[in-house]
């Protein structure tokens, strides 16, 4: 197998590329891993342990090289070197967490020798795991593996709750358009309707027959009263709610509906009708 390109951010070169397809022909989602470590040699092996897996291998051999990967992706989890030159594995893991966009990444810590205080240094900085070197390749995918799969399970979920906020924001923006135009064809028909005559009796039975039955059972209109005259007041309810008829033409009771007529009185509540 060719060595990989040790280059940062260059990808693992596909080994196995009818494996790769079949991946993609039953659609199992891809994710990127990050692998960080000085020496060509490990890097190797890192990617032929996990070349399997049918993911994109990002290989970069330093810490800087590794917080200038962060910043142009989001991987699914960091493999990452302890003992580096410049900037070792502890430095590079607390500067990683510091990003927003890999605050939560997984980081696990490569190291040939791990006692409990430095375990417990890399748990402060924000390590998942310790893989103690040399690795053992069984051991490697499936650790690997679980955290993949919980990045892509989250990656599913995420997409299923924008499409779900976007019907709903769809959805209520279409009532909101059928609220408004039947709100402007009822204003449209009742300043019709008022316009057709002066008397106000036959005004309040032409928006009665307006209202019932298709947007109210019952409906109580009230002209405005007045100190020279009291107002005149309206009521009507559908009595058969089940039937299909149009309104009246003007001057009549709504269909299927009762009416009854009176006055109210200039300050108070109606006196009868």
């Amino acid at each position: 197998m060719n060595p990989p390109d040790t280059r940062p951010f260059a990808p693992l070169p596909a080994a196995v590329p009818q494996a790769q397809g079949a991946i993609e022909d039953i659609g199992v989602e891809k994710a990127s891993i990050l692998i960080v470590d000085d020496l060509p040699e490990k890097l190797l092996v890192f990617g032929a342990v996990l070349e399997e897996l049918g993911h994109e291998l990002v290989f970069v051999r330093s810490g800087r090289d590794a917080l200038r990967a962060v910043l142009r992706r989001e991987f699914a989890v960091i493999l990452l070197d302890v003992n580096m030159p410049d900037i070792d594995g502890f430095e590079t893991a607390k500067l990683i967490r510091q990003y927003r966009g890999s605050a939560h990444t997984p980081i696990i810590f490569i190291t040939a020798y791990a006692d409990e205080v430095q375990t417990a240094r890399g748990y402060s900085v924000g390590a998942v795991d310790y893989i103690l070197s040399p690795i053992v390749p069984n051991v490697l995918r499936s650790k690997v593996t679980v955290f993949v799969d919980l990045f892509v399970m989250k990656r599913q979920i995420q997409r299923q709750a924008d499409a779900h906020a976007a019907f709903v924001a769809a959805e209520a923006a279409r009532h909101a358009a059928e609220e408004n135009e039947l709100r402007s064809a009822f204003l449209s028909q009742a300043s019709r309707l008022l316009n057709r005559s002066l008397r106000v009796d036959v005004a309040l039975r032409e928006l009665a027959g307006l209202i019932v039955p298709k947007l109210a059972s019952f409906a109580v209109l009230m002209g405005a009263p007045n100190e020279a005259a009291p107002g005149q007041m309206l009521v009507a309810a559908d009595t058969d709610p089940g039937g299909g008829g149009g309104r009246k033409p003007p001057g009549g009771p709504p269909p299927g509906g009762v009416v009854g007529r009176g006055r109210a009185r200039a300050r108070g509540g109606p006196r009868g009708w």
